[in-house]
């Protein structure tokens, strides 16, 4: 379980190359790339779907490459779509800038929707369905910081504890489920008291592995 999420990503990073060399070959290109990459996140969508409304194992719906490809494919059309926003009309662009409020309502939803799909997720049902709202509201979120990075949430997650949290972020995930699957082997994690302690040491190790 703790490199197979490390796996789906390099298996992604075979795919890639071959769906974004178009992006290199002028305007007619990037179109032809996006519509690549919406076709094979949009398959990768329909077969998580597929697997998750079907009786069969858990496992396989969740450990499946083709049905993650989408949520890696979710980040990379939000760059494209953000980079052929950006060569619009100078026109289009001021209209967006006036438009912050817009976006400052946006992320505040994005990162409230964001908070509601961690706090409600369930055993077996990632990717689909509960996989959905912490991708689209991921990209919500970051879309809209594109366009007003000065919105309140962009000011709050530039605070210096969310940086420092962002140094640790590689750290914590290599750490924090080996010290989790032990502990539950051991002492056990199942009282709040517990689960600080566990918290607790993730940080540590996190951080004098960092260091």
């Amino acid at each position: 379980t703790h490199t197979w999420s490390l796996g789906v990503e390099e298996q992604f990073y075979l795919l890639f190359p071959l769906l974004f060399l178009a992006w290199a070959r002028g305007a007619r290109g990037r179109w032809l790339s996006l519509g690549l990459f919406l076709l094979v996140s949009a398959a990768s969508l329909l077969h998580a779907a597929v697997l998750g409304l079907r009786d069969v194992p858990p496992s396989w719906a969740f450990y499946a490459t083709t049905t993650r490809l989408w949520q890696l494919g979710v980040g990379v059309l939000l760059f494209q779509l953000l980079h052929v926003r950006a060569s619009l009309d100078p026109l289009t662009q001021r209209s967006l800038a006036r438009g912050a409020w817009v976006f400052s309502l946006l992320a505040a939803l994005s990162l409230a929707l964001l908070g509601w799909a961690l706090w409600t997720a369930r055993a077996g049902h990632s990717p689909w369905p509960d996989g959905l709202l912490p991708a689209f509201a991921t990209a919500g979120l970051l879309w809209s910081l594109h366009h007003h990075p000065r919105a309140w949430v962009g000011r709050l997650l530039a605070g210096a504890p969310m940086r420092r949290i962002g140094l640790l972020s590689y750290s914590l995930y290599l750490w924090h489920w080996p010290v989790f699957v032990l502990m539950r082997w051991t002492v056990g994690l199942e009282t709040p008291l517990q689960m600080l302690s566990a918290t607790l040491l993730v940080a540590l190790l996190s951080w004098l592995s960092w260091r």
